[in-house]
């Protein structure tokens, strides 16, 4: 992260948090294309305008819809994705977290399900995102329950007002200063969790890796790992594939800072999502 940071430092935490999933869920479609429901804030920064692409990253199969009654809380998944400007090359990061939402069958078929919460039936695909320069996989991931309604009332978790509020705050923490600052972030009430604790290397430290660099080892193998990264410093184009797109991420950005201190000049993509058209022609 340090790299990122002295190329070009963001004073926001956090640039946008977005809601994707199908404003219209089909019992008759298992897949629909995925579309922004709700983006904060409304406006797009002058250093970094929201990518209208976003949404294919955040649910690269689609947005898919299914039976209630096969859902499990395995299917709630986190995952990684990277953004990169084209003038610029920088970087950004998108933390999701994937959710089904509950909707009346019999409501589906009138195309208006937002205000159904209820009524069983079938389960259609949701996801939140964060969107940073700065990737704080672990803090922000790692330690909240999905279901948040478990922990936070019910006036609360039914209040959009309140909820909006909430994403408004978030949106407004500021970055500590490298080296010298720390952030403290009260997520939710003291009483229900202790505030997350955030702080950036100096410049001259190497950078903050908020993730298991050890993954491509644990899942390939020393001697397949060996092969891939002698590839990428030979500038070979590499293609992996996985059904984990955590696993996928993960393993894409570990391998790149494991030939540090070798700077890697190529476009890299972690994640690319099969539901975009043209996906085969990214570079």
């Amino acid at each position: 992260m340090a790299d990122c940071v002295r190329k070009f430092f963001s004073p926001r935490l956090l640039d946008y948090i977005v809601i994707v999933g199908t404003r219209t869920p089909s019992s008759k479609q298992s897949v629909q294309m995925p579309q922004l429901l709700r983006r904060y804030p409304p406006e797009d920064h002058k250093d970094f305008p929201l990518s209208p692409d976003v949404v294919f990253f955040c649910q690269p199969e689609g947005c898919i819809n299914t039976d209630i009654r096969r859902l499990s809380q395995r299917d709630t998944n986190s995952f990684v994705f990277a953004l990169t400007e084209k003038d610029t090359s920088r970087v950004r990061y998108g933390i999701c977290m994937n959710f089904y939402r509950n909707f009346d069958l019999r409501c589906s078929k009138s195309g208006d399900d937002e205000d159904n919460s209820g009524g069983g039936g079938g389960g259609s695909n949701r996801c939140l995102s964060l969107i940073s320069l700065y990737l704080v996989w672990t803090l922000l991931t790692t330690r909240f329950e999905p279901d948040f309604t478990k922990i936070l009332p019910e006036s609360v978790v039914g209040d959009v007002c309140e909820i909006e509020t909430w994403c408004l705050r978030l949106l407004s923490a500021p970055v500590p200063v490298p080296g010298k600052t720390k952030l403290e972030l009260e997520i939710l009430d003291r009483d229900i969790h202790a505030p997350l604790i955030l702080a950036l290397p100096d410049h001259t430290r190497f950078s903050l890796i908020d993730f298991p660099l050890h993954l491509p080892l644990e899942l390939l193998g020393v001697e397949t790992c060996l092969k891939v990264i002698t590839m990428i410093m030979m500038e070979h184009k590499i293609v992996i594939q996985s059904r984990d797109y955590n696993a996928l991420s993960m393993s894409v950005m570990a391998f790149v800072t494991i030939i540090y201190p070798f700077e890697y000049m190529f476009p890299v993509i972690p994640l690319l999502p099969t539901c975009m058209n043209s996906a085969e022609q990214v570079r």
